[in-house]
């Protein structure tokens, strides 16, 4: 009775350990590419991105307070420079909660073809003692973000007005609006993020793996096609019927601010590639060469860019359009790596992105 029941307790260890090393290799299982990468995007660019722009736009807001003061002014315009840059890194993550709750808007309006932003924010202005966080919010969008503070703190137009106290109490509301929505955007994340790691059948917007990588790519798509069809062609009249060449179409203009611009957008995709892993995961994905392709070409973009000696908006002005052409040149072929190269590489088809039918 002793040898059996020893046996039956030798045999309920053995099994015991044989299902202890059965849930232990379970546990270990490595995580698919797909995962791999939504993770790795996660953590090394989409929650940098947003806190960083949640940071930044709350030292924004504070040194709006001190707006009226020379020195602190010139704080107030660098760090809005500091500001937009990290806006700029951000913009290439164009799903969830930004998409869901159309918050892009409250950063930035732009294109502005029509300057709407200078024809909305003048009878602001007029009344500029009386307005208030709800009559910011009930105002049109364009006087909400970045540009519109841009309008304000960059302007000629609006520093020969005068009227500096009016000036400053319509940038430190819009000062706050960018803080609350950039803090809004970074708690909505913390929440959303579970989402897109967690595609399954039961996922309403991820149903696989495959999908949610789709949805990611597809967000760095809408934003170098916004890089290379909005950016510099306006500006170099490749869609304008004049054909020539038009700085104030560059995007921050006001600010001499549009090759950080583009610097920045770039340097999220180049984030895209390193540590945000796409690089890895293309090559794993058995596609090596197009991976070294899209960096290369990234690089010599950015090198072209980095070289620049002056403001994107002092060389259309000197009608030197030299570098920006090459830039235009390197951009549209990052476009078409993402629009047609990535997919067909991966075999996935991307969706409906916001610049279609532009």
């Amino acid at each position: 009775m002793f040898q059996s029941a020893n046996r039956r307790c030798q045999s309920v260890v053995r099994g015991s350990i044989l299902l202890a090393l059965m849930l232990g290799l379970s546990s270990c299982s490595k995580p698919s590419l797909e995962q791999t990468f939504l993770e790795t995007i996660n953590t090394q660019l989409i929650l940098p991105s947003y806190a960083s722009l949640a940071q930044e736009s709350k030292k924004l807001a504070e040194l709006t307070q001190l707006c009226e003061t020379p020195a602190n002014r010139n704080s107030l315009k660098d760090q809005w420079r500091t500001s937009m840059t990290a806006w700029q890194k951000a913009q290439s993550i164009q799903f969830g909660p930004i998409r869901e709750h159309n918050l892009a808007w409250e950063f930035q309006f732009w294109p502005d073809k029509k300057n709407l932003i200078a024809k909305k924010l003048k009878p602001l202005l007029i009344a500029a003692n009386a307005q208030s966080q709800e009559s910011l919010k009930n105002a049109s969008v364009v006087t909400h973000g970045l540009p519109a503070m841009e309008y304000l703190l960059f302007d000629d137009s609006v520093s020969q007005r005068g009227n500096l106290q009016a000036q400053c109490e319509l940038v430190q509301l819009i000062g706050d609006n960018i803080a609350d929505t950039s803090g809004l955007l970074d708690a909505q994340w913390q929440q959303y993020q579970t989402q897109l790691l967690n595609a399954n059948v039961d996922n309403p917007e991820y149903p696989n793996a495959d999908h949610a990588v789709a949805v990611v790519i597809d967000s760095f798509l809408t934003q170098v096609e916004q890089m290379s069809s909005r950016k510099l062609t306006m500006a170099l009249g490749l869609k304008t019927k004049s054909q020539r060449l038009n700085p104030y179409f560059l995007e921050s203009w006001r600010s001499q601010h549009s090759k950080e611009n583009l610097q920045a957008n770039l340097s999220s995709v180049e984030t895209l590639l390193a540590q945000g892993g796409f690089h890895h995961y293309l090559s794993q994905k058995g596609h090596p060469e197009l991976a070294e392709s899209i960096t290369n070409n990234l690089l010599q973009t950015q090198v072209t860019l980095d070289e620049m000696s002056s403001s994107l908006f002092e060389q259309l002005s000197a009608q030197d359009d030299e570098a920006s052409q090459s830039v235009q040149n390197g951009l549209a072929t990052l476009t078409r790596q993402f629009k047609i190269d990535i997919p067909a590489a991966l075999n996935i088809q991307l969706g409906f992105n916001n610049n279609d039918g532009d």
